[in-house]
């Protein structure tokens, strides 16, 4: 179906194809799907006008209404609805199923839009077999119609159609075999094994250049400067890179980087989740209870700088007196404040004594 698109002419092959499926009647008569009929299919006269019962043509005037009616009528259609090149199988083929149902019908039907796209020719096929309906009915005749097209539509003879029954299907026609044979599953590939964790130190000291440390070079101390403390050799310690005169902080004091000791980490001990860790519990802990203190300590605040305003603010509430009520507040926040600091207390005992228990490292 690729290449230029070209004039969609039917050639005598496909309007044998025609004349095969509608077969000859001299005498007007109403087809299955409820039209005056004449000839070899045909509804109207070349000029248009109606076939009505009781008109008569003999043969030879059939195959010339015929002719006419594909030239002046099918061929315009398929060049309006298909908008793909096709070979000339393909347009005899489509140009019978066309002549069957009409443009306006045709226009909306599955069979021609999957041939603008392209589908896979099974799946063209699938769906051309489906036309086989008059008035409600499947009929025989229908369907050895349309097995006929798709044997024309693959550029096969036609001749095993019209004699085919209800159960014989178009692979069996084609050749096709009815389902595609399912691909072999690609052999599991074997996991990789991942590597046994290094033993973890039992305590991490920064060196004191860390704060002036790129972020490179804090990842190379880690992967490389902290593998002395692994066991490794010692090697010359990582300097931290100058700094422009534009970037250079102030002088400090440099302070000794807190040493967190963990005596009883194992360094074969797996690693765990840190939501599961005593010290993260006693952390959390500690930040809540910073946070509590902290809040209370606004209200506090809150409650001595609006005590100018006492008689305003208690006006919808004067059974009490205002000094009553503020001290009621003073004493809610200092509550506050002291459960705050307690829960932070607590926390940091927690975290410490998780620390002198941990057996392993924490992800």
């Amino acid at each position: 179906m690729k290449g230029l698109k070209t004039m969609m002419q039917v050639s005598a092959l496909g309007i044998e194809l025609i004349r095969k499926a509608e077969g000859f009647c001299p005498s007007a008569y109403i087809c299955p799907a409820g039209l005056v009929t004449i000839g070899y299919g045909n509804t109207t006269w070349e000029d248009g006008e109606p076939i009505h019962l009781g008109d008569e043509i003999d043969e030879a005037a059939a195959k010339q209404l015929l002719w006419s009616y594909v030239r002046n009528e099918v061929e315009p259609a398929m060049d309006r609805l298909i908008k793909v090149p096709l070979q000339p199988c393909q347009r005899d083929a489509y140009a019978g199923f066309l002549f069957n149902f009409g443009e306006t019908k045709a226009a909306n039907y599955t069979l021609t839009r999957l041939i603008n796209e392209e589908a896979p020719t099974a799946e063209i096929c699938d769906w051309w077999v489906k036309y086989r309906v008059a008035s409600g009915k499947p009929l025989l005749g229908l369907y050895r119609r349309r097995l006929a097209e798709v044997l024309m539509w693959n550029g096969l003879p036609t001749d095993k159609a019209w004699n085919a029954t209800t159960s014989t299907t178009w692979r069996d026609l084609v050749g096709v075999p009815a389902y595609t044979p399912i691909k072999a599953e690609p052999a599991p590939v074997a996991p990789t094994a991942k590597p046994e964790p290094k033993p973890m130190p039992r305590t991490l000291t920064l060196p004191d250049e860390w704060d002036t440390m790129t972020a490179a070079q804090q990842t190379a101390w880690l992967n490389t400067g902290e593998f002395i403390a692994l066991g490794g050799t010692v090697g010359e310690p990582i300097k931290a890179a100058p700094l422009p005169d534009a970037a250079k902080a102030p002088a400090k004091v440099v302070m000794a980087k807190k040493v967190i000791e963990t005596p009883n980490l194992k360094a074969d001990a797996p690693a765990k989740p840190m939501e599961q860790s005593t010290t993260f519990k006693g952390l959390s802990k500690a930040d809540s209870g910073k946070e509590a203190a902290i809040i209370s300590t606004g209200v506090l605040a809150g409650v001595g700088y609006s005590i100018p305003y006492a008689d305003k603010m208690t006006a919808y509430v004067s059974k009490y007196p205002p000094e009553t009520i503020f001290k009621v507040l003073a004493i809610i926040a200092a509550l506050g404040i002291g459960y705050g600091l307690w829960r932070r207390w607590a926390g940091l005992m927690i975290a410490e004594d998780g620390r002198q228990k941990a057996e392993g490292p924490k992800l």
